[in-house]
């Protein structure tokens, strides 16, 4: 990543990219911990075929590592080929920012819907189709519950 910025370098997979960013402060706190302890989680990234990878977790770590001017080594990434890369981003994101109920069911169904507009490494458009009146609705419902996000307690 020499002399590159991490966005140049890794394809962000969309669905990933509803998740808010660390804000400065917590962003400088850990650069400050990678440059000490060195980098303790895996970048995550997600194989569709052989031919690309798109990052789906670790931007706050990639850009506190850049503000450090912390190299990112081969070791510190992992790749992971999972037929829905949606469900991972949503499971290794969604309990650990201090989130309120209403913003985490907002924040799964954005990435559902980020997530369902790229298949297989490639935006593609869709139109919902109704599944008996439930379709996509019925999908967020179970992410959501799987998140632990419950409309009552919003």
């Amino acid at each position: 990543m020499a002399g590159k910025s991490w966005r140049e370098v890794f394809k962000v997979h969309p669905a990933a990219d509803v998740f808010p960013m660390l804000g400065d402060a917590e962003l400088t706190d850990l650069a400050a911990d990678i440059t000490s302890n060195g980098l303790q989680e895996p970048v995550v990234m997600w194989s569709p075929d052989d031919n690309a990878e798109w990052l789906i977790d670790g931007r706050n770590r990639l850009a506190a590592m850049e503000l450090a001017g912390v190299e990112l080594q081969p070791w510190w990434r992992k790749t992971i080929c999972v037929k829905d890369p949606t469900a991972v981003i949503i499971s290794l994101n969604i309990r650990r920012r201090h989130l309120g109920a209403a913003e985490r069911a907002h924040l799964v169904t954005a990435a559902l819907e980020a997530g369902k507009k790229f298949q297989n490494g490639q935006t593609v458009e869709y139109s919902t189709v109704s599944k008996g009146g439930r379709g996509h609705k019925a999908e967020a419902a179970q992410v959501a519950e799987l998140a632990s996000v419950d409309k009552k307690k919003r």
